[in-house]
């Protein structure tokens, strides 16, 4: 569980909350082990998960591929999920984003939308610095590395944050 945890930052797969933070760490198996026994120990099918998405998740699993939950370290989340503040939406069409949002309940998980929007205040204060700093100055790019270590893909709500920034006209790269 140990290297899981490293390569995932401590964040749950999921929601991204830093998992020690809201309960203990769970490995989750993407295919459960229920129904796919002999991938038990197969690295891929392996993760870090808060209890939350653990519960709601359970041992679920479909056949149909247009259902399955996204995958966030084999998937491109962004194209199944936007996010709209704190909000995790399925994209429309993204019969696969919808049914991770409904299975994982992020729009009924009120905890988690609050934990989402200080995270959100407190960018907000950056990008604000960042934004009304002289353009060209030391000071501009000061605040700009700043928002870039508020919005790494280590933090917890990196893919909130991230879209937030984008959304408030802070160039976020390395997608």
């Amino acid at each position: 569980m140990a290297q899981l945890k490293v390569e995932s930052a401590g964040k749950c797969m999921y929601c991204e909350s830093f998992v020690d933070d809201v309960s203990y760490a769970a490995v989750e198996h993407v295919r459960p082990k229920s129904k796919f026994p002999d991938q038990v120990l197969e690295w891929g099918n392996l993760g870090i998960v808060c209890t939350r998405c653990n519960t709601n998740k359970g041992s679920y699993w479909t056949d149909d591929e247009s259902l399955t939950l996204i995958n966030p370290y084999q998937d491109d989340v962004e194209a199944h999920l936007s996010f709209h503040g704190p909000m995790t939406m399925a994209r429309v069409g993204s019969s696969r984003g919808e049914n991770t949002v409904r299975k994982l309940q992020f729009s009924q998980r009120v905890d988690l939308l609050i934990s989402r929007a200080a995270q959100m205040e407190n960018l907000y204060t950056l990008i604000t610095a960042w934004a009304t700093a002289e353009d060209g100055s030391e000071l501009k790019e000061l605040r700009a590395e700043d928002v870039r270590a508020a919005i790494g893909k280590g933090v917890e709500y990196a893919g909130v944050l991230r879209a937030f920034a984008r959304r408030s006209g802070f160039p976020v790269t390395g997608d």
